[in-house]
C-alpha cells in the first residue's frame, strides 16, 4: 500500500513483481504528490504484472514492446513506438485496453484520415494499433479484438503500385554512363528486384562470378551517425538471387577496375539517401515519371510478370515471407505463361538500343543520335571520365532541348540538304548549332569542365552561373547549406560567407533562408564580379559582396550570428595529382589550402571568433580526412560544441564549433 515519506511529504508507491522464477520481489517508486496518484501507480504496475487487460493502452506498449525485442530489430522497434506516439496514444494512452471499443477507432480513422496523410502511410498506422490488439488477443486473452470489426485506413489495392515500364527504365538508365558506380547499382535494382538496404550491404564475396549468383544475406541501413549491417528483413529474405549474364559482366567490371577490392568491403559505400538524390536527378534529366527507389523493386516484378514468371519464382526471388504477399501485392499483373527468369533478361537485354553509332557510313543523314554517338567517341579516346554524359550534357544545350526530345528526334535527320545547294533558314540555324556542338566537344577534350563550357551548375534547385574564375559548386557542399537552414530557421539572423567564390552558399541561404542580412566575402574580384550576377538573378533583397583577404576588410565591430566558410582545404602537393578538370582549369587560389592543407583553417579559426556574436556558430566544409587536425585547431582556439556532419556519401564533410557566451 502507498504511504507517506515523514521527511518529504511525497508519497511512495509499492507494489510486488514475479520474475521468470516465480520469485515475488518488492518494488517501490517515490516522489508522488498524492496518495491518488500513488495508488494509481500501483494499480498499473500489479495490472501490468497481472497482464490484466484492464490497463492503459500506454502500459500494454511496454509489454508490447518486451515481448517482442527478440523479434523485431532495433530499427523497426524505433520506427514503430514512434508511430505509436505520434498517432495512438494521444487518442487512446490512458484508456484500458478491454475498453477500447470499435466505433472509436472508427472516430480515431476519421481523425487521422482528415491530416492528409498517404494511403501507405495510414496502413502503416493501421498495423501498429493492429498489432498491438492482436497480441493482447492472441497472448493475453483480451476477450474482443475491435480493430477486426473495422475496416482498415488506406487504399491498399495493389493496381496503384507505382513502377517503370521496360522502356522507362532504359531511357532513365541512359542518362548514366555504362560502368560507373551508380549506374551499376540501379542495374542490379531493376534486374534483380533485391531491396535498397540489401544492395548497399553486397560485398565482394556475395557474388558467385563462376555460377552467375547473388548472394543477399545481409542489409544496411544508417541511423544515428553509425552505419548499421544487420540480417535480413525476415528469414525468407536470405536467398541466392540467379542473375543474368549481361549483369554478372557489368558486376564483374566494376569490382576489377576496383583493383585490390577487399572481399569483406560494401561495394557502394555510400547512404540511401545519396542514392535518392542521384535517381531524382536522373529522373529530370530523363523525362521519366517519377518513382521512389523502393519502386525499382516493383518494376522488375511488373516486368517479369508481363514475361510469364510463375508467382512462386518471383516469391523466391523477392524473399517474400508468404506467397500470399507476393500474389496480393502483385496478382493482377499476372497472364498465364512461364519462361526461365535469367536467361529471359539475356535475351530481352540482348534486344535492347545499344546506341546510335550504326548508323555512320550507311549514306543515312546526320541525326542528333550520329551527333552524339561521334562526340561519345572522341570524348572517350581524350580521356573524359563520363564521355557519354557529357556530350548528351553538351548536345541538349546547344539545340536546347531535354533529354525526352532527344529521344523523340534523334533518328530524324537534321537538314533537308546535304550538297550544299537550296539550303533553307531553318538549315542555316541547325549547321551553327552543329559547329557549336563541335566546338564545345573540341573544348571539353581539352578537359575544359563541362559546367565551364555550359556556363551553368545546379546548386541547391539553382542554376548557378560559373566560369574559369570561380570554383564549380559541388553536390557535397549542399551538406554545409542544409545544415545550416535547418538549424537556424529564424530569418533575423546575421551571416557570414567567408570565400564566397561564385556566391552559392550566401544567395542559396538567403533565398532559401529568408535572411535578409547576409555578407560574402573573396580577394578574387572575377569570382565576386560572378557572385553579385547570381545574388542579382536570384535575390529581390541584395547580398553585401566585398573584396577581402579573409576578414581583413570587415569593419572591425562587425559581429554576426553565423559564419559559413568552404576554403581552399587541398594540400599543395596534392592538387598536381588531381583530374586535369580541377588542377588545370579551376582557380588554383580555391583550391591550394597551403602545405598541409590546414592554414585557412587556423585563420578562421583565430579571426573568425572576433567577428561572432557570443554563442554563434561557425560552419565549415573539410575534407573528407581532415575530421581531427580541423577540430584540434577550433578546440584549442576556445570553441566549444564541436561536432561532425556526414553528407550523402557518409564521409565527414562538415565541422560546426560554437563561440560560448
Amino acid at each position: 500500500m502507498a504511504y507517506r515519506e515523514k521527511d518529504t511529504k511525497k508519497w511512495t508507491a509499492q507494489w510486488f513483481e514475479t520474475n521468470v522464477m516465480g520469485e515475488k520481489k518488492k518494488r517501490r517508486k517515490r516522489g508522488f504528490e498524492t496518495k491518488r496518484e500513488a495508488l494509481e501507480f500501483e494499480r498499473s504496475k500489479k495490472l501490468s504484472n497481472e497482464r490484466s487487460m484492464d490497463m492503459k493502452l500506454s502500459d500494454f506498449i511496454e509489454i508490447y514492446f518486451s515481448d517482442k525485442q527478440n523479434d523485431l530489430k532495433d530499427r523497426t522497434i524505433k520506427n514503430k513506438r514512434y508511430m505509436m506516439q505520434q498517432h495512438i496514444v494521444p487518442y487512446f494512452g490512458n484508456q484500458m485496453m478491454s475498453e477500447i471499443k470499435a466505433s472509436q477507432i472508427i472516430q480515431w480513422q476519421n481523425e487521422i484520415q482528415k491530416k492528409g496523410y498517404s494511403d501507405s502511410y495510414l496502413r502503416m498506422i493501421q498495423n501498429q494499433l493492429t498489432s498491438l490488439f492482436t497480441h493482447a488477443a492472441k497472448i493475453y486473452d483480451l476477450p474482443v479484438n475491435p480493430c477486426k470489426k473495422v475496416k482498415r485506413m488506406g487504399n491498399s489495392d495493389s493496381r496503384s503500385l507505382n513502377f517503370w515500364t521496360l522502356d522507362e527504365y532504359k531511357q532513365f538508365i541512359q542518362t548514366m554512363e555504362p560502368g560507373t558506380r551508380y549506374y551499376l547499382m540501379f542495374e542490379m535494382l531493376f534486374w534483380t528486384g533485391c531491396r535498397i538496404g540489401e544492395l548497399l550491404a553486397i560485398t565482394k564475396a556475395d557474388i558467385n562470378f563462376e555460377k552467375n549468383q547473388l548472394s543477399i544475406n545481409k542489409t544496411y541501413y544508417r541511423t544515428g551517425m553509425q552505419d548499421i549491417i544487420t540480417e535480413p528483413k525476415t528469414k525468407q529474405s536470405f536467398r541466392t538471387i540467379e542473375i543474368p549474364e549481361f549483369l554478372k559482366e557489368e558486376i564483374k567490371e566494376f569490382v576489377d577496375g576496383h583493383y585490390g577490392m577487399p572481399d569483406t568491403e560494401r561495394l557502394f559505400p555510400v547512404v540511401q539517401e545519396a542514392v535518392q538524390h542521384k535517381m531524382k536527378r536522373q529522373i529530370e534529366l530523363a523525362g521519366v515519371k517519377k518513382i521512389r527507389v523502393h519502386d525499382i523493386r516493383h518494376s522488375h516484378v511488373a516486368y517479369l510478370i508481363e514475361k510469364g514468371v510463375e508467382p512462386l519464382l518471383i516469391r523466391d526471388r523477392l524473399g517474400h515471407k508468404d506467397i500470399r504477399i507476393t500474389l496480393n501485392t502483385y496478382g493482377h499483373l499476372y497472364p498465364n505463361q512461364q519462361r526461365k527468369i535469367a536467361n529471359l533478361l539475356d535475351n530481352e537485354n540482348g534486344n535492347a538500343v545499344t546506341g546510335l553509332g550504326e548508323e555512320r557510313g550507311t549514306g543515312m543523314k546526320m541525326t542528333l543520335g550520329t551527333l552524339l554517338e561521334e562526340g561519345k567517341e572522341r570524348l572517350e579516346k581524350a580521356g573524359v571520365p563520363d564521355p557519354l554524359l557529357d556530350a548528351r550534357f553538351l548536345l541538349l544545350d546547344v539545340f536546347d532541348m531535354n533529354f525526352a526530345s532527344f529521344l523523340v528526334k534523334r533518328d530524324r535527320p537534321l537538314t533537308e540538304t546535304e550538297n550544299g545547294t537550296n539550303v533553307t533558314e531553318a538549315d542555316t540555324d541547325t549547321r551553327k548549332k552543329i559547329d557549336k556542338y563541335w566546338e564545345l566537344i573540341s573544348k571539353r577534350e581539352m578537359r575544359i569542365p563541362l559546367q565551364q563550357l555550359t556556363g551553368v551548375q545546379e546548386f541547391m534547385g539553382l542554376e548557378f552561373y560559373v566560369n574559369e574564375h570561380v570554383l564549380i559548386p559541388r553536390q557535397d557542399t549542399e551538406t554545409l547549406v542544409e545544415l545550416i537552414l535547418n538549424e537556424h530557421k529564424e530569418k533575423n539572423i546575421s551571416l557570414l560567407d567567408v570565400c564566397t567564390g561564385s556566391g552559392c552558399i550566401a544567395v542559396s541561404l538567403a533565398k532559401l533562408g529568408g535572411y535578409a542580412d547576409v555578407t560574402a566575402l573573396d580577394l578574387s574580384e572575377e569570382a565576386l564580379k560572378v557572385a553579385k550576377s547570381n545574388g542579382e538573378k536570384f535575390l529581390d533583397h541584395p547580398v553585401k559582396f566585398i573584396k577581402s583577404d579573409m576578414f581583413s576588410a570587415l569593419d572591425p565591430e562587425n559581429r554576426y550570428d553565423v559564419i559559413v566558410s568552404n576554403p581552399p582545404y587541398i594540400p599543395s602537393q596534392v592538387i598536381e595529382g588531381l583530374e586535369p578538370e580541377v588542377k588545370d582549369h579551376e582557380p588554383r587560389m580555391a583550391l591550394d589550402g597551403e602545405p598541409d592543407g590546414l592554414k585557412f583553417y587556423r585563420i578562421l579559426a583565430e579571426e573568425g571568433k572576433k567577428y561572432l556574436k557570443n554563442g554563434g556558430e561557425i560552419y565549415i566544409e573539410i575534407g573528407w580526412d581532415q575530421t581531427k587536425d580541423v577540430t584540434e585547431i577550433f578546440e584549442a582556439m576556445g570553441f566549444s560544441g564541436l561536432r561532425t556532419v556526414r553528407d550523402m556519401a557518409g564521409n565527414d564533410r562538415v565541422v560546426c564549433a560554437r563561440k560560448e557566451k
